[in-house]
């Protein structure tokens, strides 16, 4: 820790000071005497600083990011936010899809994310990334093992972020420091960043979100920090005014009653500047603080302000940290309201981001994604749920009176949509026949969510390189009975376009009609018979009669 420096005004209040003290005596013997102008030094050399000096933001950002993640652990508040983020990002399920033999393989190899020596894992793996997202500028970094040069995706290593930074070179953009540096090809790990920088000299270095909550937490800190003063755990930082004892002695005192409790020489007494002088026969010491909370301090509510400043940093709803008070809509709705707001926001920036680059990784017949959280938890989503329902059961009830009776404004049908619309029921339940397809065994399955699995380029791309392969969805959640599970989703890669191939051939079209504005063919005339017949079957019906009799004729006659 750094010592106060002395400006040339308090240069000048020392040297007056020692000229007044000039004429005094003092005995030759130690027992006796005092140099009473040593307190004017101690009051200097004594004179910790306050508070650790925040490392500025600098392209090279390692000193800063491991201030930052010492620092998020000082603040009880902030680390227990991170703590929470962490662990929904590390509790979050996903999936792969892609051909069975692909996708069994990558998922061990997503499964075994390497942390340390010993500590393997995707919940492991994922926290740390998680955590270095949040509580450092360069943010996550993640290390990619590789079958041979250039070779496929084999291991994934979590990277020290506080041991990197970026170079801003096109072949070598990162620089390792750690146990053997060298600098690293942008083909050997993926970085996840927070809040890139626009300026240019920054090279995308991340401002997270504890840097954005700095400021917060410093306050919070303080007073914590307070707190523990005014509880006597710790001193305040202030000045000791001693009557009557020597500085030595006071030092001996505290050794003699281990005032020390951190095992570190006056670590809980560095803040106080001493005076100390033996002059007066009475024994005296007075304490005075140097900084103290205003008397109409409100703890609730200063906590209350952190966490939502803390909510707002890192993206999230405060009721995910704290227990907030919510409005007229209601608990149930307005969380669901609040937290559909942060779900587009930060509790899915890290989910999205880790997906994006891990996708990269992937080979093109591999699909990789993210499962969603719930709406805002089980309990809140049950009661929205209720409420919906509440509100659908009333509609059902109304009625419109006429001269035949009273009726439902609404059909059972227009009620059902209107429940699958709103999430009470599933989607498919309110499908046509022909909207659901039956596999082999007779399961009903989403026509939609295969349609989907259709028009997705991995699954395309899977399906063409293993026509015979089953194509399979693996789901990871540690909510599951055993954290895992395999579907198929087509028995065969060819599945995918159907199980039989349908090539579209150009056929000549018979020509009725031509002239330089329009061309008739025969398929025309048999599209609007068609057109015609589902909007009217009438009359459908008459235009694809037998004539019985010449329409020109009659025209003529008449």
């Amino acid at each position: 820790m750094s010592k106060k420096k002395l400006t040339v005004n308090d240069l000048k209040i020392v040297s007056e000071i020692e000229r007044s003290m000039e004429d005094t005596k003092t005995s030759n013997q130690p027992r006796f005497g005092q140099d009473e102008r040593d307190w004017v030094y101690n009051l200097w050399a004594r004179a910790d600083a306050i508070c650790e000096e925040v490392p500025p933001y600098r392209p090279d950002s390692r000193i800063r990011d491991a201030w930052l993640n010492d620092f998020a652990m000082k603040e009880d508040h902030l680390i227990s936010v991170v703590n929470s983020v962490v662990q929904i990002d590390a509790n979050r399920g996903w999936v792969l899809i892609g051909g069975r033999n692909q996708v069994r393989r990558f998922s061990q190899v997503l499964k075994n994310y390497h942390v340390a020596n010993g500590t393997d894992g995707w919940r492991n793996g994922i926290s740390a990334s998680s955590r270095s997202f949040y509580c450092t500028d360069m943010n996550a970094l993640v290390e990619v093992g590789r079958d041979g040069d250039n070779g496929p995706l084999a291991a994934l290593y979590h990277i020290d972020p506080t041991k990197c930074y970026l170079t801003g070179r096109g072949d070598t953009p990162l620089y390792y420091s750690g146990t053997k540096n060298h600098y690293w090809y942008d083909d050997q790990y993926f970085r996840v960043a927070s809040f890139p920088s626009i300026i240019e000299e920054y090279n995308g270095l991340g401002y997270c979100a504890v840097s954005r909550a700095l400021n917060t937490a410093m306050i919070a800190y303080a007073v914590m920090t307070h707190d523990q003063e005014s509880l006597a755990a710790r001193a305040p930082k202030g000045l000791l005014l001693l009557l009557g004892i020597t500085e030595s002695q006071w030092d001996t005192a505290l050794q003699m009653r281990a005032a020390d409790l951190n095992a570190k020489e006056r670590q809980y007494f560095g803040g106080v500047m001493t005076l100390a002088t033996s002059t007066s026969d009475n024994i005296d010491a007075k304490l005075v603080a140097l900084s103290q909370l205003p008397r109409d301090f409100s703890r609730k509510e200063w906590a209350d302000l952190t966490m939502f400043a803390y909510a707002l940093a890192f993206g999230y709803d405060p009721s995910e940290f704290w227990p907030v008070q919510f409005g007229s809509l209601g608990r149930g709705e307005e969380a669901a309201v609040q937290t559909e707001k942060a779900a587009s926001k930060g509790q899915l920036t890290f989910a999205l981001a880790f997906q994006e680059e891990l996708q990269n990784e992937l080979p093109q017949t591999i699909h990789f994604e993210f499962e969603e959280r719930s709406d805002s938890g089980d309990l809140v989503a049950a009661e929205v749920k209720e409420k919906k329902a509440d509100w659908i059961d009333t509609l059902s009830k109304m009625t419109n009176k006429s001269g035949e009776g009273e009726s439902s404004i609404y059909s059972p049908e227009e009620l059902r949509e209107l429940a699958a619309a709103e999430g009470l029921i599933p989607s498919e339940w309110t499908e046509a026949e022909e909207g659901a397809i039956e596999d082999d065994e007779g399961k009903v399955r989403d026509k939609a969510f295969l349609e989907q699995m259709r028009m997705n380029p991995c699954v395309r791309a899977a399906s063409e390189k293993y026509p015979d392969e089953p194509i399979v969805q693996y789901r990871w959640n540690p909510l599951l009975p055993n954290g895992e599970s395999e579907i198929v989703i087509f028995d065969r890669g060819s599945d995918v376009y159907g199980k039989k191939r349908v090539f579209a051939v150009a056929k000549r079209q018979r020509v009725l009609f031509e002239n330089d504005l329009v061309t008739i063919a025969e398929e025309d005339v048999d599209r609007t018979i068609d057109n015609t017949y589902s909007r009217d079957p009438i009359v459908g019906e008459m235009v694809t009669a037998e004539v019985v009799e010449d329409s020109t004729e009659l025209f003529d006659n008449e």
